[in-house]
């Protein structure tokens, strides 16, 4: 049977052949996997920048101009305290207003004006992204511009002419 052991060695060569291609096949397979998850994550981080700044600046313009940094300070810190290790959110520049137009004090009203608002991600890549810019954190930007929807309530006015308490605004009461 000299034709039997030819077939032995041809079974054995298709999975030989299949397991080198596999490996080869998880070789170039596995860095791709990689770069896509960087990638990915990198992408993740943008879009929660990008609705960091809109959340930031929203609040800022619906709060009196002088608290705006403060408020757009506290909703950056606030996205810090996730426990992420690999971004770090970061308010850029103190918020910019411009074209401000402030009511009257004794009348108050609404604030005109716009609020302009710079905030940051540094993104560490856990992967070969990563590696290729040297544990470097990559920084992205986005910048978001809201009217201003406060009203500035009227300051009270304050008598000089006080009453005296024997006054009555009854038309009524004698006086004795």
């Amino acid at each position: 049977m000299p034709g039997s052991k030819p077939l032995s060695r041809d079974r054995t060569r298709p999975r030989g052949a299949s397991s080198v291609e596999l490996i080869f096949g998880l070789i170039m397979l596995i860095p791709v996997v990689l770069i896509l998850l960087d990638l990915g994550f990198i992408m993740v981080s943008v879009f929660s920048n990008d609705s960091l700044c809109r959340e930031a600046c929203r609040a800022a313009s619906a709060t009196d101009p002088k608290d705006a940094e403060k408020i757009a300070r506290q909703i950056v810190g606030q996205a810090n305290t996730g426990g992420s290790t690999h971004n770090t959110f970061k308010l850029i520049d103190k918020p910019v207003l411009t074209t401000m137009k402030l009511p009257p004090e004794e009348q108050g009203g609404l604030v005109e004006g716009n609020v302009t608002l710079k905030t940051g991600v540094e993104v560490m890549p856990m992967f070969l992204v990563g590696a290729i810019y040297g544990g470097k954190p990559i920084t992205f930007v986005a910048q978001k511009t809201f009217p201003y929807t406060f009203v500035l309530q009227p300051k009270p006015k304050l008598n000089s002419n006080k009453n005296n308490s024997s006054d009555s605004d009854d038309p009524g009461a004698e006086e004795e």
